[in-house]
């Protein structure tokens, strides 16, 4: 079907983002939870490992398409790669037919306000007579507005973010389960899957799941449940 999936030759169950219903791994085992998480991790640095990504039956970059999100800490908003891509995203729109000639201008502004300042230093300067309208943004140190957001708005904040700058990606939140109470949880998966973004959450024992939960459990002994 033409939907994303993700298989591991050691799951008897494929992983399928269907927006049906959250997929969560749960494993009990912590040695192979570790093995997991580190093999992921792997693959999301663009080494090798055994996990396979698909899109519609057509195998994806790993290193492009996925998100691999250890702790709530993790979401950062602000890192140099999403600052640069919004700048970009930003420079895009300020050069476009609907905002070119109010660049023009606000460049034009920059320009002769140093003329005027060159005045009155007695150094002669040369400068670009087509500057860089990202350097501007970076200049207001453009960011993403978060401060005001729970951890299930910032997991959702996050994924749209992510998704719109950088395109379709697959996330996996590392044991953010315990970090939503119920209710908060059945509105996080609700959105998720309003907005149709693939999430999969990696967890230690569930033992509380709820409706809209898809488990498959490897247990102690590594017996696979689902």
């Amino acid at each position: 079907g033409d939907c994303m999936k993700l298989v591991h030759p050691e799951w008897e169950k494929q992983i399928v983002f269907d927006f049906k219903s959250v997929p969560i791994v749960s494993i009990e085992n912590p040695t192979y939870y570790y093995q997991v998480v580190e093999e992921l991790y792997q693959q999301t640095e663009g080494k090798e490992g055994s996990f396979v990504l698909s899109d519609d039956g057509e195998i994806l970059d790993f290193r492009k398409h996925v998100q691999l999100l250890v702790s709530p800490w993790t979401m950062d908003f602000s890192t140099a790669v999403v600052t640069k891509r919004l700048c970009n995203r930003l420079q895009e729109e300020a050069n476009n037919e609907q905002h070119y000639m109010k660049t023009k201008e606000v460049m034009q502004h920059v320009l002769s306000y140093l003329q005027e300042l060159e005045q009155e230093l007695p150094i002669p300067l040369t400068y670009d007579w087509n500057p860089d309208v990202a350097n501007l943004f970076k200049a207001v140190h453009v960011q993403v507005d978060t401060s005001d957001l729970n951890v299930m708005e910032k997991m959702i904040e996050y994924m749209k973010l992510w998704t719109e700058l950088f395109g379709k990606t697959c996330f996996i939140f590392n044991q953010f389960r315990t970090y939503l109470p119920k209710s908060m949880r059945k509105e996080f998966y609700t959105c998720a899957m309003e907005e149709e973004i693939p999430f999969l959450l990696l967890e230690g024992a569930c033992h509380d799941t709820i409706e809209q939960e898809s488990c498959l459990i490897i247990d102690e002994d590594l017996c696979q449940i689902f």
